[in-house]
């Protein structure tokens, strides 16, 4: 964050101040409060950020931001609402920047474009990225004002949850481009149907110029919806097509309009995510030659699609969300991987799937069990409902987590190929925290 003092945050929000200090960054968590920090006492159901601001001022805050005056020897700056508050000082704070932003939304493949950019325009000049799973409002505030008078790129994920959350987050992002990735079955029990849930997605777009738009055009639900963006994807009616995919042990070399690129990512869909950095690096003028630099070099957040060896086995672990579109494809890098030794899958239920999640389980399954691996390995009772109907002697089922983690240590002792996949619920880390056994 640039230097900023709390009498140009008062006349951002037009509200009263006590005291003047000069700010260097922003917190709303008291544990990682750094010196200089402008301390948010943000009200929770459950807890109350004003209680926590003297443990904020011991640790170096110099401001707080308020919905009272507390008695406390510290600047204060009072708000009606402290999160509004918040989103209000970040949205002003992004206007003093002069910089290129980009917002990434959908429902899988959101974190590897966002490091997809990160990788490319790093090459071009300062860039900040959504640090790992913070794509909500708070997340989208606390990432800007890791930017400064330096900053040239803000790439920033939202994540949706709830009806309403894109457009907070546009609204303070204000963005140059944004990009909608995938539309899947994630989080329908607020959402109901595909279509309401692919309207809620299309949202992002909402007072952005269609211009700077990108949407993953194999969805027809997005197609409906669509007002001038521009498509990206496999079918050949798209604006921007990716084609000639081939998925390699050091990544997948593919197409985009006839242009040859290739990222060091394992799966097809990693091709299609990488359709839409380059449809909208090209709009930004940066060259095919910044492009296919940053693209073979994207280091990926953790817990999506790390490849590492653990013992005697190797990994393949991409379980910090899970829908069926991205179980389906965690299981064709799996099968696709040039490797001669056994493959076995770990996969833990799609979370919070609503209607409909007992067959979309079904279709999983199904799809596993197409591909000649080992062993598959189901964690969950939404499995469990299915496998019932399965006469399959590579399925093992659990519904107790350490009898899992007991079967699954002993591949560790093998040459062998073990893909990981389930909901951030199940917390799959957790079987590859202890040695083998």
């Amino acid at each position: 964050m640039r230097q900023t003092t709390i009498k140009e945050i008062a006349t951002w929000l037009q509200c009263e101040t006590r005291g003047e200090a000069l700010l260097t960054g922003v917190s709303v968590d008291n544990r990682n409060v750094k010196q200089g920090d402008l301390f948010v006492c943000l009200q929770g159901a459950k807890v109350d950020g004003h209680t926590f601001a003297q443990s904020a001022i011991d640790k170096g805050a110099t401001c707080l931001l308020v919905d009272h005056y507390l008695d406390l020897d510290c600047p204060q700056i009072l708000v009606s609402d402290t999160l509004q508050g918040l989103s209000d000082i970040a949205s002003a704070y992004r206007d003093t920047l002069d910089a290129t932003f980009i917002v990434i939304s959908g429902s899988n493949g959101k974190t590897s474009t966002k490091d997809m950019f990160l990788s490319c325009l790093s090459e071009v000049g300062p860039t900040i990225a959504t640090l790992e799973n913070q794509n909500t409002e708070i997340g989208a505030c606390l990432n800007l004002f890791r930017m400064d008078g330096h900053t040239r790129f803000g790439i920033f994920e939202a994540g949706l949850d709830d009806p309403g959350d894109l457009p907070k987050i546009t609204c303070i992002i204000k963005p140059d481009y944004a990009i909608l990735t995938s539309l899947d079955q994630a989080h329908m029990d607020n959402f109901g149907t595909m279509e309401a849930l692919g309207k809620e997605k299309f949202t992002l777009f909402d007072g952005i110029d269609p211009a700077v738009c990108y949407y993953n055009g194999d969805s027809e639900i997005y197609r409906s919806l669509a007002y001038g963006q521009h498509p990206f994807g496999l079918n050949k009616d798209n604006e921007f097509v990716v084609a000639a995919i081939d998925v390699k042990q050091e990544g997948v070399s593919f197409t985009v309009n006839d242009d040859a690129y290739c990222v060091n990512l394992l799966g097809k869909h990693q091709a299609i995510n990488a359709g839409a950095v380059v449809a909208v690096l090209k709009a930004m003028n940066i060259s095919n030659e910044v492009i296919r630099k940053g693209l073979k070099q994207v280091a990926l957040t953790k817990m999506r699609t790390e490849v590492y060896k653990h013992h005697e086995a190797l990994i393949i672990f991409d379980a910090y969300k899970s829908s069926p579109q991205s179980a389906m494809a965690a299981i064709d890098v799996a099968a696709a991987y040039p490797t001669d030794t056994n493959r076995f899958v770990v996969m833990a239920d799609m979370y919070s799937l609503g209607e409909g999640s007992e067959q979309r389980h079904q279709e999983v399954l199904d799809h596993m069990l197409a591909y000649p691996f080992e062993k598959y390995y189901l964690f969950g009772e939404e499995f469990g409902k299915v496998v019932k109907t399965y006469n399959d002697n590579r399925i093992m089922w659990y519904d107790d987590f350490e009898d899992l983690k007991n079967d699954v240590t002993k591949l560790y002792q093998q040459d062998c190929l073990i893909v990981f996949k389930g909901s951030r619920y199940y917390e799959l880390e957790r079987l590859l925290e202890e040695g083998v056994k």
